[in-house]
């Protein structure tokens, strides 16, 4: 039998493979196309709520917000009780007015009085201190009512001030805890000169 070497046994075999992968890569086909994206996962648990904000601060309101009325004469009705009582009719007075809005009344006890009071407001008698008239109001929905009926006396506002006067000032939203408002409104001139009104 022919020996055979070995180093050309081994050469033939390393040729021989390296032939066998020729072959097989002349065989592999240009790439495909790309394929579809798969489905989106399900969506991840909602993650947990950020700190809450600070506040904001409190806003001042707008002169636009005032409605002055005019100054109008009391025509004072009297009962056999020495209560005396004045109805000023005002359609702008609402359920919605009366919930939210701020009204406020003013009165004078003549056209030209330089003493201007926010009702209710107390006269009193500067001899005795004692109280003459508790002049007070009641806004109710169409109308403002202004009275007195504590203490019954033998004088009334008609008789004491014939020719009083009372005006009345609606802020829109001033019933509303966000809004905020740096005067006195016991100081009708105050009250004027911030919501730009004509005394």
């Amino acid at each position: 039998m022919k020996n055979v070497n070995p180093y050309i046994k081994a050469l033939k075999g390393f040729f021989g493979l390296v032939f066998l992968t020729a072959i097989l890569l002349s065989c592999e086909g240009p790439e495909g196309p790309k394929g579809a994206n798969g489905p989106a996962g399900p969506q991840g648990a909602q993650g947990p709520a950020g700190p809450t904000g600070p506040a904001g601060n409190v806003g001042e309101a707008g002169v636009a917000n005032a409605r002055a009325f005019p100054w109008t004469k009391n025509t004072w009705t009297k009962f056999a009780n020495n209560s005396t009582h004045d109805s000023i009719a005002d359609p702008n007075i609402t359920a919605t007015t009366l919930q939210e809005d701020l009204i406020m009344v003013y009165f004078k006890t003549t056209e030209t009085a330089t003493t201007i009071s926010r009702l209710p407001t107390t006269f009193i008698n500067p001899i005795t201190f004692e109280i003459t008239f508790r002049v007070e109001y009641l806004a109710i929905q169409g109308y403002i009512y202004v009275f007195h009926t504590v203490p019954i006396s033998t004088s009334t506002l008609a008789d004491a001030f014939p020719n009083s006067m009372v005006r009345h000032i609606i802020i829109k939203g001033g019933n509303s805890a966000r809004v905020n408002y740096e005067l006195d409104f016991d100081d009708y001139e105050a009250v004027c000169d911030y919501f730009g009104i004509e005394p």
